[in-house]
């Protein structure tokens, strides 16, 4: 009896053990069967967080993709009947979708002519319940003829005392947007300096003899966020040659070194360019003619380019060293009405002209010269002067019409004090916020960039 009483006993406990294993297991397996849920779960979302991402930045790749070549104001592009700025485009995947928009980056209102141009693009992706927002800065900094007049990103090569002041004599005009990352000094007289639309400049402004504040006509912003180094010079001349040596629609590449004449022809009322080497090597390449309509527009010179004539078609013309202007370069569809003409209608004119030099561009002569281009120095040399700036003159100084715009590194020199040099009488050629002359996409400087991603 009492060994039956044991075994039943011990059955008993081994009963107990049982059970309470049963439900350790049992307990386990629930807790694996959620595990495994909660990892499905988490992978969903994972997948659906990681389709969301991708959708975002499909939204971006599209808006960029709506951008495209263009070198004008996302306000002055439209997609599907809607400005890319301030609009919503939206858009499908396999797995999501994305809606993208742009607005002007914070602090930077895009309302002046100033470049470069900020703004900010949002692209939020979807997929099932995974939400993704991205976040994109571009950039439009393109050729500077479609910003300003006069922006001189440096300072004066000859500008004293220190810190640097970029000076603007009596007799100076200046009718169009200017922007500038030095002192401005203004020299007062008799006529004042006159600036018909506003002013930029990252410093401030130094008034002397008897100048006020009354000659920024279309206001003055001192203090302004700083342009930076756009100039880059070396890469954009160098896809101008390239861009002049294609063999098929290429333009015209002088890579001899040296110096050469090119004189811009209207004959018959057809553009044409007569070409001659006139020292070093180039002297070897002897007269020709060329029809600019069968061009790309792109002329290259290893060395300097002395330019005149008048201008039928769209040409750039890029100087490894330096460009002279002799006796003056204008277009065939401004010599009447001419630029400063009451009855002047920038939209007639069809003609376009880029003038880069590398180091410096320079008026020759002594006499009173009209410019119709879009001209830019890319380095610290000489910039944009006159040879004479410092002659002398009796009565009213000659004065350097100038119809279209100057970029330059560093400002160079017209002028000196009141009876020496030039005046500059600047006029914006408004169409260069729109077009701009023959120019690669491969430089950097054209057109926009963009900035990485954030999340």
């Amino acid at each position: 009896m009492k060994m039956t009483s044991r075994f039943r006993s011990r059955d008993g406990a081994i009963l107990l053990m049982a059970l309470v294993l049963v439900m350790i297991l049992a307990i386990m397996g629930m807790g694996l069967m959620s595990l495994g849920e909660h990892i499905g779960m988490e992978t969903s979302r994972d997948v659906t967080d990681a389709n969301a991402f991708w959708a975002a930045e499909a939204g971006l790749e599209f808006f960029k993709s709506r951008i495209g070549s263009n070198n004008v104001p996302l306000g002055s592009i439209s997609y599907s009947g809607s400005s890319l700025l301030g609009g919503s485009f939206m858009g499908t995947m396999a797995k999501g979708a994305f809606t993208v928009s742009a607005s002007n980056y914070p602090g930077n209102p895009n309302t002046s002519y100033v470049l470069p141009k900020k703004y900010m693009i949002y692209s939020r992706g979807t997929s099932g319940a995974s939400s993704c927002l991205l976040t994109l800065s571009a950039t439009l900094g393109r050729f500077p003829c479609g910003a300003q007049v006069d922006n001189t990103d440096f300072n004066s090569r000859y500008a004293s005392p220190s810190p640097y002041r970029i000076y603007f004599l009596p007799g100076d005009v200046i009718d169009g947007p200017v922007y500038v990352n030095d002192v401005i000094n203004i020299y007062g007289g008799s006529p004042m300096p006159r600036f018909l639309q506003k002013v930029y400049t990252a410093s401030s402004v130094w008034y002397e003899n008897s100048a006020t504040p009354s000659v920024f006509e279309g206001g003055l912003q001192t203090n302004a966020t700083s342009i930076g180094n756009l100039f880059n010079g070396g890469a954009l001349i160098n896809d101008l040659k390239s861009m002049a040596l294609q063999t098929v629609g290429g333009g015209l590449a002088l890579t001899n070194a040296g110096s050469y004449n090119l004189l811009f022809t209207n004959i018959s009322n057809n553009g044409s360019l007569i070409y001659y080497g006139i020292s070093g090597a180039a002297t070897n390449v002897k007269r020709s003619t060329n029809d600019l309509s069968t061009m790309n527009g792109a002329i290259y010179v290893n060395g300097d380019a002395y330019v005149q004539g008048v201008v039928n078609g769209t040409v750039t013309v890029a100087a490894q060293n330096a460009i002279y202007i002799t006796n003056g370069i204008v277009y065939a569809s401004a010599l009447n009405p001419t630029p400063w003409a009451s009855n002047f209608v920038p939209a007639n004119v069809t003609d376009t002209l880029g003038l880069i030099a590398l180091n410096q561009v320079q008026v020759l002569g002594d006499n009173s010269i009209n410019i119709h281009a879009a001209i830019m120095v890319c380095s610290n040399n000489y910039g944009f002067g006159a040879a004479t700036w410092s002659s002398p003159r009796s009565g009213n100084r000659p004065d350097i019409n100038l119809y279209g715009s100057l970029a330059q590194y560093q400002r160079g020199v017209v002028a000196q004090g009141s009876s020496y040099g030039f005046d500059k009488n600047y006029k914006f050629d408004t169409r260069f916020l729109q077009i701009s002359p023959p120019l690669p996409n491969t430089s950097g400087f054209l057109g926009y960039s963009f900035s990485g991603w954030t999340k």
